[in-house]
C-alpha cells in the first residue's frame, strides 16, 4: 500500500488533465454552436433577400414595367426597361426588407443597402452593430 504522501500527487494530476479535458470540449462546443448560429443567420438573410427581391422585380407587384425610348450609342435596340429605382423609393426597399426579415424571425437589425441593375436585379446588404 502507497503512502498518501505519494498517491496524493498523482490524484491531484489526473483531476487536473481531467478538468482541462472538460474545458476544453466545452470550449469545441461552444466554437461549433457559434458557427452553427452564424449559417443559420446568413441563411435566413439570404432566404430574406432573396423574398425581397423576387417580390421587387415580380412585374405584378407594382406598376407595369415600361420601357423608354432612348438610343444609347452602345446598345442596338435603344430601349431600356424601367429600374427598380424607379419604380420603389428607398424607404419602400427597405420596408420589404424589415418585413422579410420579421418573416423569418431576424431579430430587428440595423441594415444598409444598396439596389444594383446588372443583368439582373441584385440587392446587396450590409449589416452594421450600434
Amino acid at each position: 500500500m502507497l503512502p498518501m504522501k505519494k498517491i496524493f500527487p498523482i490524484i491531484l494530476f489526473l483531476i487536473s488533465v481531467s478538468l482541462l479535458g472538460i474545458i476544453y470540449l466545452q470550449y469545441t462546443h461552444f466554437k461549433n454552436l457559434m458557427l452553427v448560429k452564424e449559417e443559420q443567420l446568413y441563411e435566413k438573410l439570404v432566404r430574406s433577400v432573396d423574398m425581397v427581391a423576387g417580390d421587387i422585380t415580380n412585374t405584378e407587384s407594382r406598376a407595369p414595367l415600361m420601357t423608354f425610348k432612348r438610343r444609347s450609342p452602345l446598345s442596338l435596340l435603344g430601349e431600356f426597361p424601367t429600374m427598380v429605382k424607379d419604380r420603389y423609393t428607398q424607404y419602400e426597399i427597405a420596408e420589404k426588407l424589415a418585413n422579410a426579415f420579421k418573416a423569418t424571425n431576424i431579430p430587428p437589425t440595423k441594415f444598409e443597402f444598396a439596389s444594383i441593375f446588372f443583368c439582373r436585379f441584385l440587392i446587396w446588404f450590409c449589416i452594421t452593430s450600434n
